[in-house]
């Protein structure tokens, strides 16, 4: 499986004016400049349930209610300003966040407290995301520094106060700033989105090129790098370079925000797109480790290898999520691995809850059954979970069993709003999975 990598000839550029373009909505690399204080509330607490689920509104509707009988409580008050803000309603935010921002400030005054100075600098960093979001850049600048005035090591304020600055229209203080939060959190990958923005602004296309190069070296199958590689290659003159990027974007996610950008700018270079078999349900192999299943019509190969021990498909696709208001991108994979000795399924699938609720934050096992798998009516365990992962929520979907000596697995990661469209190709993929050679 492989996209049409072809050379495209040589076009001139036209009077276009591409920029970069910057989601950071994968559900594996976003990394949110605003969140919530955990320990606001007990685990079984329904306003932090909410929260972890996405859902804002009913969180702040809880926060709210909760906040009438205990007025001045810090940690409701930054949780109830935190769900406003995720719901585009930044005024009432700042004015809940400021509110708690004087409490706290007077209390460290009487007295020094490591926990509600960094819950201080939290809240400073939080109002100067909703500053940003209302245009008042100086606003978000000033609450970034007193933030960092109680936890210089908190990346996010220097996140946040790059974005105010480059906002303003200051693209090298931002980026220093940027290249300091990076160096807080050499994971974050989108501080180095933003660097490659300010170098962009300011022309140094080659230093913006050279990190989002590297980027693509670890994030092989992410639009978002690659798209806006493409912009840079289109100003360095390498149009070519540029609009083989974009072509394949648009040919393999068609309705992605970024394929659908992909698509209007090649349509004005005169670029024809053929999305139409890249949108078909198509059987993949594994020769080597002899099984087979259907990939979604609505999905693509992001990333493949295959050896007789271990093999993995991963496919991607992207569905709008109606909650965040942005196309998520949609992660939905099978992987087998040999085993040296005979296990049993529950065994396999049990192990790897285990390591799913380790690698992540707040896992929570939402269904759990056992049931056939695939063409071959496999026992399996499947079960459907919640968690955080880098900051970002998920539902997903399982599926484990035992086939041929090896072990298998097919995961779903989606947004809570997008889960109920995405789990219906989850469970099409795996009732699908047949080994080759076995009678249909």
């Amino acid at each position: 499986m492989t996209l049409n990598n072809s050379l495209m000839p040589h076009y001139r550029q036209a009077a276009l004016k591409f920029a970069l373009f910057f989601i950071t909505a994968a559900l594996a690399l976003v990394m949110p400049a605003t969140e919530s204080f955990a320990a606001a509330a007990a685990p079984s607490d329904p306003a932090e349930e909410y929260m972890q689920k996405q859902e804002y509104s009913k969180a702040a509707e809880v926060y709210s209610k909760l906040l009438q009988d205990d007025t001045d409580n810090v940690h409701l008050l930054f949780n109830y300003g935190t769900s406003l803000n995720f719901v585009n309603e930044q005024t009432r935010a700042v004015e809940v966040l400021s509110k708690c921002s004087a409490l706290l400030e007077k209390k460290l005054a009487a007295k020094h407290d490591t926990v509600e100075a960094e819950l201080l600098a939290h809240v400073y960093n939080n109002l100067s995301k909703c500053f940003v979001s209302l245009e008042k850049y100086d606003d978000a600048i000033n609450a970034c520094q007193l933030g960092l005035k109680r936890s210089a090591g908190l990346s996010w304020l220097y996140y946040n106060l790059g974005d105010a600055l480059k906002q303003k229209g200051e693209p090298l203080k931002a980026l220093d700033n940027f290249q300091k939060a990076l160096a807080l959190d050499p994971s974050d990958i989108s501080s180095s989105l933003k660097i490659v923005e300010c170098h962009y602004t300011m022309e140094n296309f080659n230093e913006a090129g050279k990190i989002l190069t590297e980027l693509a070296k670890f994030y092989p199958e992410n639009s978002e790098i690659l798209f806006n590689l493409g912009s840079v290659y289109y100003k360095q003159n390498k149009a070519d370079e540029a609009i083989k990027i974009w072509k394949a974007i648009a040919e393999r996610e068609p309705e992605s925000k970024f394929g659908r950008i992909s698509k209007d700018w090649l349509s004005e270079l005169k670029v024809s797109v053929d999305t139409s078999a890249k949108l078909m349900a198509e059987t993949i192999e594994c020769k080597l480790m002899n099984f087979a299943f259907l990939k979604p019509a609505n999905f693509y190969v992001a990333k493949f290898s295959e050896s007789t021990e271990n093999s993995i498909f991963m496919l991607s696709s992207h569905i709008y999520d109606e909650t965040n208001k942005n196309t998520a991108e949609i992660s939905l994979s099978v992987s087998a691995q040999a085993l040296a000795e005979p296990q049993d399924y529950k065994r396999f699938a049990k192990e790897w809850q285990k390591n799913q609720a380790s690698s992540g934050q707040n896992f929570e096992l939402i269904s759990e059954k056992e049931m056939s798998v695939g063409r071959g009516a496999k026992p399996g365990l499947i079960w459907e979970y919640g968690a955080q992962y880098n900051k970002v929520g998920i539902k997903g979907a399982t599926a484990a069993f035992i086939t041929n000596g090896y072990a298998v697995l097919i995961w779903l990661n989606a947004t809570p709003s997008t889960f109920s469209k995405a789990v219906k190709d989850f469970y099409g993929l795996m009732n699908s999975f047949t080994d080759i050679g076995a009678a249909e």
